[in-house]
């Protein structure tokens, strides 16, 4: 995910959040602290965001969002993104350590997504999930908004915070006529088959 030079509260290039940091690889330093220490580079490489969480008590939610546009209506489409529990490593600031379970939340076109929570693996040793899934367009344009998840206490100031990165939407082949042709053998084949079984 692009953007500025990596800093707190900063979301990438094309998106507007509430709240997030703007990652690089192996983590960085915000006010006096290190954000996802030890994150390695996603797949997609380059910079990352961090989105924190607290569920329960009251929710708190960062977020990134951007309005998709050029869609078709009718058209399916898959959405794709890699993801981990990058925790938030803090050294001088009041805030304490953010090592709680976290997840992300997707939502577009009147669908929500929603991956496994997961336990922090220990700063230097985050693993970066991949995750993806299909919606229909309903609309020309949707607003993808990507939310921070945990399952702790709210009233507990401590946060479970995520790591997004890659976040790619593709269309959805259709298949090809060779394909549907094969498909329309293979079912008379086994029509024929059942048939001969009945005589």
């Amino acid at each position: 995910m692009n953007g500025p030079t990596p800093d707190k509260n900063t979301a990438p290039d094309g998106w507007v959040g509430f709240s997030v940091d703007l990652m690089a690889p192996g983590g960085t330093a915000l006010d006096g602290g290190i954000g996802a220490d030890g994150m390695s580079a996603s797949p997609d490489g380059g910079t990352f965001v961090l989105i924190g969480a607290a569920i329960g008590g009251f929710d708190y939610q960062e977020y990134i969002r951007q309005t998709l546009t050029g869609l078709t209506v009718g058209e399916p489409y898959s959405l794709s993104f890699w993801w981990g529990n990058g925790g938030w490593q803090n050294y001088t600031s009041g805030f304490p350590t953010d090592t709680r379970d976290s997840g992300v939340i997707v939502e577009i076109a009147g669908v929500v997504f929603t991956t496994d929570l997961v336990a922090h693996e220990g700063f230097g040793s985050q693993t970066w999930r991949h995750e993806s899934f299909t919606f229909d367009a309903t609309a020309t344009s949707h607003l993808l908004e990507v939310k921070g998840n945990s399952s702790h206490s709210g009233l507990d100031p401590r946060f479970g915070r995520s790591a997004v990165d890659g976040i790619q939407l593709n269309v959805v082949p259709e298949p090809s006529s060779a394909t549907l042709v094969a498909l329309g053998l293979l079912a008379l084949a086994r029509r024929r088959r059942v048939g001969d079984g009945v005589r």
